[in-house]
């Protein structure tokens, strides 16, 4: 009985799983992490294909000036996880990274959830306690 309530209190501890985030935004806002406050923070949509899944993007391209411009979004990519950004006009892209954590398209490449990482210990020190 002990068991169950501890799988009781790690269950909860945990946040619902809503759909994936994603920073989105294009243009001059878009390069740097201190416009941030700017960029939308919509839910991607899901994929009727089971061989597509919602994922982050952040798309690095140059256009005919040589000037580098950012664009990031939701995208549907193959589970498979050979994708190529979209082309934009006559541009050239400089690189392009998808992943499919909550707002893992940001700047910063290094998150987690703290929230999480709670939880995880206090299950450890609860587990402990009762078994």
């Amino acid at each position: 009985m002990a068991k169950f309530f501890v799988l009781l209190a790690c269950v909860g501890l945990f946040q619902a799983a809503y759909g994936l985030q994603c920073y989105t935004c294009t243009g001059d806002n878009c390069e740097s992490k201190s416009n941030m406050e700017h960029w939308q923070k919509p839910t991607c949509g899901k994929s009727n294909d089971p061989k597509l899944e919602p994922a982050c993007m952040k798309h690095t391209y140059k256009d005919k000036a040589g000037k580098e411009m950012v664009e990031r979004g939701c995208h549907l990519v193959p589970v498979s996880g050979d994708f190529t950004c979209p082309r934009i006009g006559e541009t050239t892209t400089v690189s392009c990274i998808t992943c499919k954590a909550d707002l893992c398209n940001s700047a910063q490449n290094v998150k987690f959830n703290m929230f999480a990482v709670v939880g995880v210990i206090c299950s450890f020190f609860i587990t402990k306690l009762f078994i």
